[in-house]
């Protein structure tokens, strides 16, 4: 993550643990954008963990290249049946689902 300043689109396994020496806590969040959304790096690991758990049409987007596109439209229609506000909801850092979609690496066009 050091020298992404700017880095916001990613979560963390649950199964996530880091050792940060003393005072590189201070350190590594001065270095992040991601800081903004949390205080300290403990409650930052804490939040990417668990950044989509009730936010599925987030989760959606943000695993979107590793399912075919016929999946990816059925989940979308399965949430937004479910909650039609999923596509408005906002996450931590405040990103919609579209944010989300927009910043992969490899966004599949089709679900825009």
């Amino acid at each position: 993550i050091c020298g992404y300043k700017s880095l916001v689109n990613f979560c963390l396994p649950p199964s996530h643990e880091l050792e940060l020496d003393p005072g590189a806590d201070d350190t590594f969040m001065e270095e992040i954008k991601l800081a903004e959304g949390a205080d300290g790096y403990p409650d930052l690991a804490s939040k990417l963990k668990h950044r989509f758990d009730y936010l599925p049409m987030h989760r959606t987007c943000y695993f979107h290249s590793y399912h075919t596109l016929r999946d990816n439209i059925d989940s979308i229609q399965k949430i937004t049946k479910a909650d039609p506000a999923a596509c408005n909801k906002v996450d931590f850092l405040g990103m919609t689902p579209l944010h989300i979609l927009a910043l992969s690496q490899r966004p599949w066009l089709n679900l825009f």
